[in-house]
């Protein structure tokens, strides 16, 4: 008996072969049309993925800044793909700007047509590469809210108990709850490495609150419980208003977040960011106004905490000269494979980073030998990435405690 899970079951061959027929005569009234436009304008084609936040905000903004830049000829046209957007919000922000085929029933025609399409000249990948750095630092926010939009955000914070006269910080952390959520069909262990812990933003938080500001939760599908609060401190993850989110970005005095795809909802408004635990290693924030600090990686059998001069030489350096390894470094078994552990950034490192941010905001300099400690670790180890110096830089008090890691 051949079990149900068997791809060469009968039913699994039936389905295939229903999926042939469709794409075949689905094609046949499909690219004919396409070559028509061809003597008309450029015709390109993408489809995006829009259940994850990163990528339905940050490849089509990015597109958008390019579009601008006049990185693409005036005959292009283009047309996106997106189908259960992670936030209708910023979907309709979206398609403001470009024509957005969001329809469920299209979407699933467009699938059966998508593996020819990829091999014709009508198909654009809306990519991310290292020349983004330049490209976010010499543009400015290109999607906004509209007025509606804004009343209704303050609205939203008003219920809140967020006043006008009021400022904060919004607060992110990555945990599993979104992709299990969002994703439950699918495992996304691959990437938990990227996970990080909201309660060591505890120390942060305090600071904040001591300035005389709030702090602000936020997110989607978030599984942890924050352990902190008391007066002040606003947890608004997991609103049912698609629009809380985005208004946070907005209006945030800066963003202090994990490895997560929310950091592009400041890159889209221009907000000023941090991002805690940053990994994989040669990964860098979008733009000029943030930071970051990197999680450390422990040797399991020493306890040894590894140096940046030994990841780069091993290959652990995204894009070093020891890239062509077999490394997945954005998989979670590469790391477990090699015997090694991340360590998560502590409460201090946190707090740091924010008091870095709170520097960068108000026009201060970094502490003394910041700047030179941020600049060395760039040049030393992050030399072979383009657009570097457009790209955040290392908080200047992480790069200092750690400047033994970093010779």
């Amino acid at each position: 008996m051949i079990r149900k899970s068997d791809p060469r079951g009968p039913g699994m061959l039936v389905r295939r072969a229903v999926r042939g027929v469709l794409t075949a005569a689905l094609s046949a009234v499909v690219f004919p049309l396409l070559y028509l436009t061809v003597p008309f304008f450029r015709l390109r084609i993408v489809e995006l993925t829009a259940s994850a936040l990163g990528h339905l905000v940050g490849n089509v903004d990015l597109h958008l800044r390019r579009r601008k830049l006049g990185r693409y000829d005036g005959d292009e046209v283009f047309v996106i793909f997106c189908d259960r957007a992670a936030n209708q919000a910023v979907q309709r922000m979206i398609a403001r700007h470009v024509l957005l085929v969001s329809d469920l029933t299209l979407n699933r025609l467009f699938v059966l047509v998508a593996p020819i399409l990829v091999r014709t000249r009508f198909h654009e990948p809306l990519v991310m590469t290292d020349a983004m750095y330049r490209d976010y630092s010499s543009t400015g926010a290109v999607l906004g809210l509209t007025r509606q939009e804004e009343a209704h955000g303050v609205e939203l914070l008003n219920r809140a108990g967020l006043g006008p006269e009021d400022w904060f910080v919004c607060i992110h952390a990555r945990d599993p709850g979104f992709h299990q959520v969002v994703r439950r069909n699918l495992d996304s262990s691959y990437h938990d490495y990227r996970n990080s812990d909201i309660n060591r933003y505890d120390l942060a938080a305090s600071h904040i609150l001591e300035r005389g500001g709030k702090v602000v939760r936020f997110g989607r599908h978030m599984q942890a419980e924050l352990r902190f609060g008391g007066e002040g401190v606003f947890d608004l993850a997991n609103c049912e208003d698609d629009l809380t989110e985005v208004y946070l970005a907005a209006r945030t005095r800066f963003m202090l977040c994990g490895n997560s795809g929310v950091c592009h909802l400041a890159l889209m408004f221009d907000t000023p960011f941090a991002m805690t635990n940053m990994v994989p290693y040669g990964d860098l924030p979008g733009r000029l106004n943030a930071l970051y600090i990197p999680k450390l990686l422990r040797d399991r059998s020493s306890g040894e905490i590894l140096d940046f001069r030994r990841l780069l030489e091993a290959g652990l350096i995204r894009g070093g000269r020891s890239g062509r390894l077999e490394y997945s470094l954005h998989v979670t078994e590469t790391y477990e494979k090699l015997g090694l552990e991340w360590v998560e950034n502590t409460a201090d490192d946190i707090r740091d980073l924010c008091l870095d941010m709170f520097d960068m905001v108000d026009g201060r300099e970094p502490p003394p030998g910041g700047r030179e400690a941020q600049i060395h670790y760039r040049e030393t180890f992050l030399s072979h990435i383009e657009g570097r110096e457009y790209a955040g830089q290392l908080g200047p008090r992480f790069a200092l405690k750690y400047r033994d890691l970093m010779v």
